[in-house]
């Protein structure tokens, strides 16, 4: 399950718990660390989706990592996967301007030939 939170203000502790500003997170398996902010819950429930299949992976390390660690690789992580998102995006919109301009075309040589055939 993700939640979108607005400000740390909505649980106690949240920074060290892993808030880093407004967006979407879920919570790991012990509710005790969040992850995010990722952009739109779409992207919050595939990262949860991934975590979920590594913890069934069984290679996590039992490495200790610092608090600011874990915040540094989240934010590369989240920023990561904003451009992918955003990369994404760009290609749908690219793919509906094509499908636009080529319609637009259609509809001018439309226009034209029912002119031509009017003046006849």
């Amino acid at each position: 399950m993700v939640y979108y939170y607005a400000h740390g203000k909505d649980w106690h502790d949240a920074d060290a718990q892993g808030f880093d500003g407004p967006g979407w997170y879920f919570w790991d398996e012990t509710e005790s660390q969040c992850y995010g902010p990722y952009e739109t819950k779409e992207l919050a429930e595939l990262k949860l989706q991934e975590y979920a299949e590594w913890l069934n992976t069984g290679r996590q390390t039992t490495m200790i990592y610092s608090s600011e660690q874990v915040k540094s690789f989240r934010q590369a992580t989240a920023k990561n996967s904003h451009i992918e998102h955003l990369c994404d995006s760009h290609e749908e919109l690219r793919k509906e301007r094509d499908y636009l301009l080529e319609r637009v075309r259609v509809l001018v040589l439309e226009k034209a030939t029912v002119r031509e055939t009017v003046k006849e």
